[in-house]
């Protein structure tokens, strides 16, 4: 799921021109706890980590809509990553008239008060985007895969910059 939020978002920077800024919204409706343990600890530290240093746009806003009643154990998983800027750029609307007041609502899909498309189809509009450049994908990463044989030092991997990986489930004792 992340993976495809960020090969969308890589392809909206491709496509856009230049913008003030974005505003990401997240729809929690339909979200379960095991969606929630699916995702893990360390995918949330990486994905904060991708939002704060990486985002080759500029944030200005993380919007949290139709929030499910387990959202504060979502957002304590978020916060220890978080720096003070991500913190106050975040929203969390309990009800819709409050979101309305930072987009506006024509520009939301039909099912959320908007007047565009339902999410199933701007979904599709979003797929077939990246259907359409998966060549052009797929020759992008070939060129610019990082080699880190060539990096002076030791190669970094995620466990340098993020800590230990894995679970307690099995620990190697030597």
């Amino acid at each position: 799921m992340i993976g495809r939020f960020v090969l969308l978002l890589d392809v909206f920077v491709r496509e856009d021109d230049v913008r003030n800024g974005y505003r990401m919204v997240f729809d929690t409706s339909g979200v379960t706890l095991g969606h929630v343990a699916r995702l893990g600890i360390m995918t949330m530290k990486k994905l904060i980590f991708y939002l704060q240093e990486a985002l080759p746009v500029r944030l200005i806003g993380l919007h949290f809509i139709n929030i499910v009643p387990f959202m504060d154990k979502i957002l304590a998983l978020m916060y220890p990553f978080m720096k003070k800027e991500l913190v106050d750029m975040l929203y969390v609307h309990s009800n819709l008239d409050e979101f309305y007041k930072f987009v506006p609502k024509n520009i939301l899909p039909g099912e959320i008060g908007g007047e565009k498309l339902e999410s199933a189809q701007l979904r599709e509009i979003c797929y077939d985007k990246v259907r359409s450049r998966r060549k052009e994908i797929l020759e992008y990463e070939k060129l610019f895969r990082i080699n880190e044989k060539l990096r002076p030092g030791k190669p970094k991997n995620s466990a340098d910059l993020f800590g230990i990986e894995g679970n307690f489930k099995k620990l190697d004792i030597d």
